[in-house]
């Protein structure tokens, strides 16, 4: 008998709260703001802001809403970039306080 339970993605997502901040990370260098709003805007989120830093492999995304960044952790995990197919992409909401981290 499993006695593990898994927890549903609401209380999984808790921990980024009200934020509607994205961060993508294992980028390839040739990763462009414009293939990093082309992910989003595939799976129909909406770009509030952003930044990609190419050298150290990382994008910070602001989305439109809550839901919108947790329709995009789950969305865009694994996804590649066409040009740049053996690179998967790691999708992660993080908290507001967490963006200053990645804008180093």
């Amino acid at each position: 008998m499993n006695t593990s339970v898994e927890k549903p993605v609401e209380e999984e997502n808790r921990s980024a709260g009200d934020s509607a901040w994205v961060v993508l990370t294992n980028l390839s260098n040739r990763a462009s703001w414009n293939k990093v709003r082309g992910i989003f805007s595939e799976i129909g989120c909406t770009v509030i802001s952003g930044k990609v830093y190419r050298a150290k492999g990382h994008a910070i995304v602001k989305l439109a809403s809550v839901e919108e960044a947790i329709k995009a952790e789950a969305e865009v995990n694994g996804h590649t970039f066409r040009d740049i197919p053996d690179v998967p992409i790691t999708a992660q909401r993080i908290t507001e306080s967490e963006r200053s981290v990645y804008e180093c």
